[in-house]
């Protein structure tokens, strides 16, 4: 389970996890927990939902990448597709023989180190649980959970969440460090903590300051930010 994440319910929470773990009890299925969507939303993959098992379990029918926003939109519409949000049932057993399954060479690195977990770390295959395992297996299923969940993990979550933050909303906009004055604009997102951030005309930014360095992207690129983290790395790796 991931840890960058807000769970505004979590008495619907664990019931959604009580129900996964009793099918894993008894089922060799794998079980990831998929989000009910708020909003098409392009920083995410998808669940695809297949057919209803018993009760609210669903067959995985496929794993789909992050999506443009008008796929999103036609995602968000169909009631079809949830957030894959990273979280997994299964038993020990289970799992351990779908790995000798589909990364074989995981259990061959443990055994070379004869079972020392830092030799063994280094000599592991370097890939996400998704790509090498669940989307390969046939036997997959989910629980979808509609318990105000949001990833922490990027700035438009901020928006979301900041009706809980105090001082947060500011002149149409959400602001998590420093001033921010503003004339003519709304929607955006501030962060810059000692300093006035004046905005003018505008809308729907996000403007970040971290040292020395200033970001301002539009909202719908927020999830790209990674892009110019890299391209600062290269000309300026003392900023990294």
């Amino acid at each position: 389970m991931p840890s960058d994440h807000a769970i505004g319910k979590p008495v619907e929470f664990c019931k959604t996890i009580q129900a996964a773990v009793s099918w894993a009890e008894s089922h060799d299925d794998l079980i990831t927990l998929g989000i009910k969507p708020s909003r098409p939303e392009t920083g995410y993959g998808y669940l695809k939902l297949g057919t209803t098992l018993a009760g609210s379990c669903r067959k995985v029918e496929a794993f789909v990448e992050k999506p443009n926003l008008e796929r999103a939109q036609d995602y968000f519409k169909s009631g079809n597709y949830l957030w894959n949000g990273g979280m997994f049932v299964w038993r020990v057993e289970t799992i351990l023989r779908v790995f000798d399954q589909y990364m074989p060479e995981m259990r061959r690195a443990w055994e070379e180190a004869r079972g020392v977990g830092e030799e063994a770390y280094p000599r592991m295959t370097a890939t996400s649980i998704d790509y090498g395992i669940m989307e390969k297996a046939d036997h997959v299923v989910t629980f979808p959970l509609d318990c105000e969940w949001d990833d922490l993990g990027s700035w438009i979550s901020l928006e979301n969440l900041a009706q809980k933050m105090p001082g947060a909303k500011q002149a149409g906009s959400v602001v998590t460090g420093g001033e921010l004055l503003s004339i003519d604009s709304k929607n955006n997102i501030v962060d810059a903590p000692g300093k006035l951030i004046a905005l003018l005309g505008v809308e729907d930014l996000v403007v970040v300051e971290q040292g020395n360095s200033i970001l301002v992207c539009h909202k719908s690129r927020a999830q790209d930010i990674r892009l110019v983290v890299d391209q600062v790395k290269k000309r300026r790796p003392e900023l990294g």
